[in-house]
């Protein structure tokens, strides 16, 4: 959780991204600079679930944009590697687009969709500022041409020679975005975007929406603290009472074994009595039963102190 002011946040941070990026102006600036082509007018929605159907599970969007000319954009940003996001794009993309047709559309109905996470870390661990997917044929370089692309933005970057200086500056800007930063960069996007966030940070009714997240937020984190210290008591109970079992079976299993032996001193066990005390789970009647077969001259001496138990 983080203990800076509103004033203080980067753009990285999980409340500032989507509230900045809300501002459509914002959103189109920020993926002008990472996609490096320009994107028309947007309609956008922040911290947006799609729905879909309640036996599932549902996807929480930090941003999702539209634009003019039909193409969709969902951005997530990163800050912790949680090693799912091959599998968490291929979900949302699959909601999304399942949220995108209404009855008697036809599948040529579904438009260009970019599904976007921007991390704070090597998701794949090659250096790269960018990892673009699409479809292709395995047997032949033919793209599929699905209108989708996911793609994975990486602050951790090391190929800068690859990429555009408007990229990096942008992903630079996420752990830093602050002036001085900015007025080291010729990077007119970006100077925009940051005005348009510094005008943000002056707004008194976003920063009271950050304190009540924060707030939320460490509701959460105590909620999570004290689930993971009940599963960890609860852990630990059920391993006493494992090892109480194990040490009780072993115990029995002791006293059954002595009932043989001193049984097996007298007389030949009957199978019918033998298969009786292996199955007897009663502590209390296999202590009687030892004491019997301590007791008893013959088979017969034991079966009778052990009547009542048969």
């Amino acid at each position: 959780m983080s203990n800076k002011t509103f004033q203080e946040l980067n753009l990285n941070n999980g409340f500032l991204f989507p509230a900045a990026l809300e501002d459509p102006v914002t959103c189109r600036l920020v993926l002008e600079c990472i996609l490096g082509e320009l994107v028309s007018d947007l309609t956008v929605k922040v911290e947006y679930t799609k729905p879909y159907n309640s036996e599932f599970k549902c996807i929480r969007l930090d941003v999702y944009a539209k634009a003019v000319a039909e193409v969709s954009y969902n951005l997530e940003m990163q800050n912790r590697n949680e090693y799912n996001l091959p599998l968490r794009s291929r979900y949302y993309q699959a909601q999304i687009d399942v949220a995108s047709l209404e009855p008697g559309d036809d599948y040529n109905d579904l438009k260009p969709l970019y599904v976007i996470f921007i991390c704070n870390f090597d998701p794949f661990g090659l250096g790269l500022y960018r990892y673009t997917f699409s479809m292709h044929c395995e047997e032949r370089d033919l793209p599929l041409n699905d209108g989708v692309k996911r793609i994975f933005f990486s602050t951790k970057g090391k190929n800068e020679d690859e990429v555009s200086g408007v990229l990096t500056d942008f992903l630079g800007y996420l752990n830093d975005s602050t002036d001085s930063y900015v007025e080291g960069s010729p990077n007119e996007k970006l100077r925009e975007i940051h005005n348009r966030i510094t005008e943000l940070k002056k707004k008194r009714d976003v920063e009271a929406r950050y304190m009540h997240y924060l707030y939320v937020d460490k509701l959460i984190e105590a909620k999570e603290k004290a689930l993971e210290e009940a599963e960890k008591a609860l852990k630990e109970t059920k391993d006493a009472l494992k090892e109480k079992d194990d040490t009780l079976k072993e115990a029995q299993k002791a006293d059954r074994d002595m009932i043989m032996e001193l049984i097996e001193d007298f007389a030949e066990m009957p199978e019918g009595l033998h298969r009786r005390i292996e199955e007897e789970k009663d502590t209390k009647n296999l202590k009687l039963m030892l004491r019997a077969a301590m007791r008893a001259d013959s088979l017969e001496q034991f079966e009778e102190k052990i009547a009542d138990l048969l």
